[in-house]
């Protein structure tokens, strides 16, 4: 009965070895979500920062062409109005 109590605990032992190597793996995943997460966060905020950037620098630059013409046919359409 007392080999039997010690297999059992052997098994609870190298079970728990296992739970703790598994805890180990998914921390490491962890760190590296959280680690590109973090990456990705800054790299977004300077793209945003750069995109304010480009808008201040060079307004009329960022206009599209389609707008730039609509834009000057509603002109042209007002002057011939008024």
């Amino acid at each position: 009965m007392g080999n039997s109590l010690d297999l059992k605990l052997e098994e609870l032992r190298l079970e728990r070895s296992e739970l703790e190597a598994r805890a180990k793996t998914l921390m490491q995943k962890q760190r590296s979500a959280e680690s590109m997460l973090t990456d990705l966060t800054r790299s977004i905020k300077q793209m945003e920062f750069d995109i304010v950037q480009m808008e201040k620098e060079k307004p009329e630059e960022m206009i599209p062409p389609e707008a730039e013409a609509t834009e000057s046919r509603q002109a042209s359409n007002s002057q011939q109005k008024g």
